[in-house]
């Protein structure tokens, strides 16, 4: 505010002296204009591809329309008409009203996506819209107020035109940040700062006299420095964002993946390492590094072929599950159960494989004693003659049987020879309920 109060002193002698900065301020907010189009539309399908979109789409017009003020001012070569003050002028008004109501629909519009003719219907009326303009600007100039008096300055009209403009630049920005506290978005601070800031730029083109005078490069530096922080606030938003949160899920996953005990790798569609687990690692005495990009072959040898793949690609197109011995980096031998799955894309196309093994070894063990017990308690029950049953307390009857001479598997009945039946429809004693478990025959 204190700058706009400057006494209006010219910076150059001449317009033409004036002309390369200006030039120079205005092409870099065109292509700043330029990036956030680019960075809007290849955004579209995100999350908040409807935000994006909307800023990319006005950021197209207003860049045409920032373009033809600058081959409009004072000194430039005629475009279709000779270049003066107010040509440049008109076109300047029309591009800081699409900004204002660009950043003021943004509060209003959903942020999800766009259908895709939605989207190019909204480029091709941004296109119609600088044309539009264009069309005014060149051909029906006269038609519109006037704006500036050489050696008086700025008209009524011009200033009023500046001042509801910048209202709504400061509308946009009281809205943009009341949205960013209540979202906790640090891109939409950035987007209320470069509203506030567009509608001080405003401010000085209401009290310049000549087009190369304080107020008038104050404003053009006011607007650089706006399109620096609409630029940050989409680059922020559409990038930053986006990868600081995919960071952080990443993080959250690697400390999944490495928590487990089970061996976790993936692969890609030739059959590299693209990572693993912890567990993988210290199982075979590999770093992660050490072996991203290399295969199994390169690893541990030509012979690392999984039975009965000999045909098959380098990775799996389905799901598949198999058992294998492996040794370990101690020289111990380990048996894994090992799941084979193929991970594809959004759009269906294989990516590439995820292996993950569990360690059975101590499994197996187990269960190996555990049978071999079984066995000798059978073949002790063959020798001695006896049987073993189990009632089920819920069924109220006998739910398996172990004897020493063959006898039906259902039968819920003690064998022994020399004995009759003791739990048929004729048996002269009944077998009582128990608490349940594992009983022998009682002797008689």
């Amino acid at each position: 505010m204190v700058a706009i109060l400057l006494p209006g002193w010219r910076m150059f002698s001449s317009a033409e002296h004036y002309l390369a900065l200006h030039n120079a301020l205005e092409f870099f907010s065109v292509a700043v204009s330029a990036m956030v189009f680019a960075l809007g539309w290849n955004l579209r399908r995100s999350a908040s591809g409807g935000a994006f979109l909307w800023l990319g789409v006005f950021a197209l017009a207003v860049a045409v329309i920032d373009l033809l003020h600058l081959l409009s001012y004072e000194g430039m070569p005629s475009l279709v008409t000779p270049s003066s003050p107010e040509k440049a002028i008109n076109f300047w008004l029309a591009a800081r009203l699409l900004t204002a109501l660009c950043l003021l629909g943004l509060v209003f519009v959903p942020p999800r996506p766009w259908r895709a003719a939605t989207a190019v219907g909204a480029v091709i009326a941004a296109l119609a819209t600088s044309a539009g303009v264009a069309w005014i600007g060149l051909f029906h100039a006269d038609r519109l107020p006037s704006t500036f008096v050489p050696g008086e300055g700025v008209t009524a009209f011009k200033v009023a035109v500046e001042y509801g403009i910048a209202g709504l630049h400061a509308l946009a920005a009281v809205l943009l940040l009341r949205t960013a506290v209540r979202q906790g978005r640090a891109a939409m601070v950035w987007l209320a700062a470069a509203a506030w800031v567009l509608g001080l730029t405003g401010l000085f083109f209401t009290v310049y006299v000549s087009v190369n005078d304080v107020h008038n490069f104050l404003g053009h530096a006011y607007k650089v420095v706006a399109s620096i922080m609409f630029y940050k606030a989409v680059f922020a938003a559409g990038v930053q964002e986006p990868n600081a949160a995919l960071e952080r899920e990443r993080a959250l996953l690697r400390t999944m993946i490495d928590s487990v005990p089970d061996l976790i790798s993936f692969k890609d569609v030739n059959g590299a390492y693209l990572g693993c687990n912890r567990a993988f690692s210290a199982c075979y005495n590999l770093s992660e590094q050490s072996l991203v990009g290399r295969t199994d072959a390169e690893l541990f040898g030509a012979g690392m072929q999984i039975a009965g793949d000999a045909q098959a690609g380098p990775v799996v197109t389905r799901l598949e599950r198999h058992e294998e011995w492996v040794e370990g980096a101690d020289g111990t031998m380990r048996l894994l159960d090992t799941l084979r799955i193929p991970f594809r894309g959004s759009d269906g196309k294989l990516l590439g494989e995820i292996d993950v093994s569990r360690d059975f070894t101590e499994r197996r063990r187990i269960r190996d004693q555990i049978a071999e017990r079984e066995k000798r308690l059978l073949m002790a029950l063959q020798g001695a003659s006896l049987g073993v049953w189990d009632w089920d307390i819920r069924q109220g009857g006998c739910c398996s049987v172990r004897c020493g001479r063959a006898c039906s598997s259902g039968a819920s009945r003690i064998c022994r020879p020399g004995r009759r039946d003791l739990g048929g429809a004729g048996s002269s004693r009944r077998l009582g309920r128990y608490p349940g478990g594992t009983r022998a025959a009682p002797a008689r």
